[in-house]
């Protein structure tokens, strides 16, 4: 809004940058109001609507005079959106990729293994979830761990992973994760995720495990991670430190209802 003194009426010309505004829709999407009044509106502000605004007021006397600059600062609001993977429902259903949550600028998300002792196929209905609170039960996946401490080296520790990959204008944030997981005697008894935004030096979340063939809910402390933008990020959650002399091509530990709390 402006405010103008002297001798009456005056006219009013709102511009951005130096170009002057007109009522309607904008190609940004959003709607001016009042650009030839005392008071600009702009609704449905978009992103592109940010700049430095001001008025030229004139009353046909004095030279017309311009108005100090109004600066419109436009911020995106994040909406974190829960992405969930829970196999499917049963045989003849099984699928990596993610059931629920992911965001229209999103793709990805698959899961896969890497480091199995041997050949195991991923996504089976072997031993179904069935203890902790909101297990889907189904289908699950399962590795074949080998024993010993964390190594992120080629058949070193095995590992979960998935990739999200956000639009070419968009970032992407992981403020949390969360996943069931079975262990077998042999199976790994402690994990350790990492991402690819330091590429998997620094350990974001990790915790230990109950290799006693149980169905346990993990929720770690988690460091959050961010991308840059339009640059995908990767997670691996490692499982290592087992004992015993684990048979090869055998899933001795099993994830599932995997999820992450993401914010493009």
């Amino acid at each position: 809004t402006v405010t103008a003194t002297g001798t009456a009426p005056f006219t009013d010309q709102w511009r951005k940058g130096s170009a002057n505004l007109a009522n309607g829709v904008t190609g940004n999407g959003s709607t001016i109001a009042g650009a030839t009044t005392a008071t600009l509106t702009v609704t449905n502000t978009q992103l592109a609507d940010a700049g430095n605004f001001d008025v030229v007021v004139a009353n046909g006397i004095n030279p017309d005079t311009t108005s100090a600059v109004a600066v419109l600062t436009v911020s995106a609001v994040a909406t974190p959106s829960t992405v969930a993977w829970n196999f499917g429902a049963g045989a003849g259903t099984e699928s990596a990729a993610p059931t629920s949550g992911l965001p229209a600028d999103v793709t990805g998300g698959t899961v896969t293994s890497g480091n199995n002792n041997g050949t195991t196929t991923l996504v089976t209905a072997v031993s179904v979830s069935n203890t902790y609170s909101g297990f889907s039960a189904g289908n699950n996946a399962g590795a074949a761990a080998r024993v010993g401490a964390l190594n992120p080296a080629a058949a070193g520790s095995a590992f979960f992973q998935f990739t999200l990959t956000p639009a070419a204008n968009k970032q992407l944030s992981v403020s949390a994760l969360t996943f069931g997981n079975r262990s077998t005697g042999t199976g790994p008894q402690a994990y350790s995720v990492f991402s690819s935004a330091d590429n998997y030096t620094t350990a974001i979340a990790t915790g230990t495990i109950s290799a006693n063939s149980a169905w346990a809910l993990h929720s770690p402390a988690f460091t959050a991670v961010s991308g840059t933008t339009g640059t995908a990020l990767t997670f691996r959650i490692y499982g290592h430190s087992g004992a015993g002399s684990p048979g090869a091509n055998t899933a001795n530990w099993r994830i599932d209802d995997l999820a992450v709390q993401l914010t493009t």
